[in-house]
């Protein structure tokens, strides 16, 4: 059952936001600010990736927007198995890891806001934010029904259940009706949430085929539901306020906004010849990205819908770094870091503001990209020293496969994906970095659980939640 919401400050709290969270009266007195949080979440995003980025996007003298943030921690990842849902795992998924986060429950692969063992629904901040009389808002550049976005607002025991087709196969005990019955598309439609904007007009066009009187698309069943549907971030804006409304903004997932040139993935290096011949990339823009809009436009958008007198919670996730490291495209990623980074100056300044909100920014799981030596030192001592000992050009070569840029300083900047020489790059289980500004100080350690941010969200928004 969902508690009533609580008073936003007390009084004896009040001096802790004198700073950032007052605002005048009109009497001339002064009034607490309603309190806000955004979480960002760079899918896939650890400190390989940042240090990557850091390096091309501002040098190696150089910093991120997001680097000046007043408090840094790291999170450890937690996350069971699936088939034996009381046996740790040690890489996360997005479902397990953004469940974490969005809960504060260590949940199994692939659930979405369910416990481990796939059964019963666990609370997220979009509702619990919803049902104590806040705003709330998720933006991504992923589909919307995508995993990290879903763990916000919806539950099913597979991630892959997105549309009400994928039920059957994937999810055929999960009930198809009620509060958290149906695809994840379907409780998108029926969520409490003000704001969504994202991809995915594909998944929402979907039918919910063999369902008396249900036959109808999982946009209609939104429409129902008092949301207004449309498909562009210009309409969006254009709405009037107090709407709820939702943008989907691609058939599926947005484009990344950077490509390399040539337009390739990191590549195999069989042996020493080729290594020495690789050619480094250039990122250049990507076409298909034009007039898509950037992530800081969005999370602005969202953003001055959501203000207001009540308070809100906005989730953004810039969920192509993933998809771009999976498909080994470093150019890519690096320009959805990019991305990430202009909208964390979006909402520090807009948190400037307007006070009082707290700002995290952090990853689901880590990737499997890692900076390395070119040359290779290693290379080069077994060439120089160990000429009558030397190993084959097979076995001197770097595991997995490897992209080279060239910096803005003219320095070599190497990508090794060295999990497998699979089709696709793997997950990887490290710690991820954590962001704050200055809401956050006192508040963690140098090492936290990922599942606190979630405490960290409901404590500083002040929110009733469900007992267990």
């Amino acid at each position: 059952m969902r508690a009533l919401r609580m008073n936003m400050l007390r009084a004896a709290g009040l001096a802790l936001l004198v700073a950032h969270g007052t605002v005048v009266s009109a009497d001339g007195g002064s009034e607490a600010r309603a309190p806000g949080g955004v979480l960002f979440i760079g899918d896939g995003l650890d400190d390989q990736w940042l240090s990557i980025a850091r390096n091309y996007l501002a040098g190696s003298d150089g910093r991120l927007y997001m680097d000046g943030l007043q408090v840094r921690s790291a999170a450890h990842l937690q996350m069971m198995e699936m088939e034996r849902p009381t046996t740790p795992a040690f890489t996360p998924d997005s479902a397990s890891s953004a469940t974490s986060m969005a809960t504060g429950h260590v949940t199994a692969l692939g659930r979405v806001a369910v416990d481990a063992e796939g059964a019963s629904h666990l609370e997220t901040l979009v509702q619990a934010a919803a049902a104590n009389g806040l705003r709330t808002g998720v933006v991504t550049n992923t589909r919307l029904s995508d995993a990290t976005p879903a763990a916000f607002l919806a539950h099913v025991p597979d991630r892959r259940c997105e549309t009400p087709d994928a039920m059957a196969r994937f999810c055929p005990e999960w009930p198809l009706d009620g509060p958290q019955g149906g695809s994840i598309a379907e409780q998108i439609a029926g969520s409490p949430v003000d704001v969504l904007i994202g991809g995915g007009y594909r998944q929402f066009s979907a039918a919910s085929p063999g369902r008396p009187g249900k036959a109808q698309t999982v946009r209609e069943i939104a429409a129902r539901k008092g949301f207004v549907v449309v498909n562009s971030l210009a309409a969006f804006d254009a709405l009037p306020g107090g709407r709820r409304a939702i943008a989907l903004l691609a058939s599926d997932d947005l484009p990344p906004r950077w490509t390399g040139e040539p337009n390739r993935s990191a590549q195999p290096v069989p042996d020493m010849d080729a290594y020495h011949a690789l050619k480094t990339d250039r990122c250049v823009d990507n076409p298909k990205f034009e007039g898509t809009p950037t992530l800081a436009e969005m999370t602005r958008s969202a953003l001055e819908r959501l203000s207001g007198p009540e308070g809100y919670f906005l989730m953004v996730e810039s969920g192509l770094i993933d998809k771009e490291s999976h498909r080994r495209r470093t150019c890519g990623a690096i320009g959805e870091i990019k991305q990430l980074d202009e909208a964390v100056e979006v909402a520090q300044r807009f948190a400037k503001n307007h006070g009082n909100t707290l700002l995290v920014v952090t990853s689901d799981h880590g990737q499997a990209a890692q900076l390395v030596a070119y040359p290779s030192y290693m290379i080069e001592y077994v060439e120089h020293f160990l000429r009558d000992s030397r190993p084959d050009d097979g076995a001197l070569s770097p595991p997995g496969r490897l992209s080279l840029l060239e910096t803005r300083e003219g320095g070599r900047l190497a990508v090794n994906y060295g999990t497998n020489r699979a089709p696709l790059a793997e997950h990887t289980g490290g710690a991820v970095p954590v962001l704050m500004n200055e809401h956050g100080t006192g508040r963690v350690g140098a090492l936290m659980f990922q599942k606190e941010i979630h405490r960290l969200v409901i404590e500083h928004l002040q929110l009733a939640v469900e007992k267990e």
